[in-house]
């Protein structure tokens, strides 16, 4: 079957590392984690939506891979085109909000309103903090690591404030977008790692951009991160390891129904619907890679 990024696999390893997104499948359904974090089940096909979230971050990679001085939109556009044009996207049609003309589209508003603003990309003796890889252990449980990655880390050259960014596509950038700020414990993690590689980071800059067919929004809201906010998550995904290592010691996977639905319905759900004994032909064909599939 096919498995999950290598970031998810080290559920093997003796030490509890975790990061957001694990922590957020266990607290969700224990039954969809022992699908995608014990079985690394993934399904075959990955939806427009990723594909073009995924397609725009490359382009955002390009635009603060650069000082801010030596920014070429021309990059920008190529590495987005480069990225979706390895993806179905391609098959979308013009109109479509999802479509490689609308990414442009996009793209060229973020470049007209941000290109000469203020806030640049932060640089160490690596080189630009963009896509940055973190793993460190946290202060108030022992044995437990954390780990994940931060879009980008910039630089007010007003204020000299550091940020920590994450990049957010979404269809509104309404009430709904707004209550997914905080509490999240993904931007808790980005700021408290930001903290850990030796910067002063107290706000996380969520960089809203909107995915629609007849307008471009873009909007940036910034959220505050502290001391208490840092060991609220440590205890959350400490909790969410407790949990997984329960279930994975004992095989016990209880489903939570309430959560079938969520965000678009859980790629698992139809399995779930299944009778028990049909259950791994399932996870074969949501695979499509019945010939790797384990017993």
């Amino acid at each position: 079957m096919k498995r999950m990024m290598e970031i998810d696999k080290r559920f093997d390893d003796p030490v509890y590392k975790i990061n957001s997104s694990s922590a957020d499948i266990i607290h969700t359904c224990r039954k969809k984690a022992y699908y995608a974090l014990n079985l690394g089940v993934r399904p075959k096909t990955e939806s427009t939506a990723l594909m073009f979230g995924s397609a725009l971050h490359s382009g955002l990679e390009a635009f603060y891979a650069s000082e801010a001085s030596k920014r070429d939109f021309d990059a920008v556009i190529d590495a987005f085109v480069a990225r979706a044009a390895a993806t179905k996207l391609v098959e979308l049609p013009e109109d479509d909000k999802r479509s490689i003309k609308n990414g442009k589209k996009i793209l060229a508003a973020y470049w007209k309103t941000y290109s000469d603003d203020p806030w640049v990309t932060v640089f160490d003796k690596t080189g630009p903090m963009v896509e940055r890889s973190f793993e460190y252990k946290a202060d108030y449980y022992e044995g437990l690591y954390i780990h994940g990655q931060i879009d980008a880390i910039l630089r007010n050259t007003e204020t000299g404030e550091v940020v920590v960014v994450d990049h957010k596509t979404s269809s509104s950038l309404g009430t709904d977008f707004m209550n997914r700020i905080k509490p999240n414990l993904q931007f808790s993690a980005y700021a408290w790692a930001a903290n850990k590689m030796g910067l002063k980071v107290s706000r996380v800059m969520v960089n809203g951009i909107q995915v629609a067919k007849t307008k471009t929004d873009l909007v940036r809201v910034f959220t505050e991160r502290t001391v208490a906010d840092f060991k609220e998550m440590e205890e959350t995904f400490f909790e969410a390891r407790r949990l997984y290592d329960y279930s994975a010691t004992y095989n016990v996977w209880p489903l939570n129904s309430l959560a079938c639905s969520n965000w678009g319905g859980c790629p698992y759900k139809e399995v779930c619907s299944l009778p028990p004994q049909y259950r791994d032909n399932a996870l074969e064909v949501l695979s499509g890679n019945p010939a790797e599939a384990e017993a």
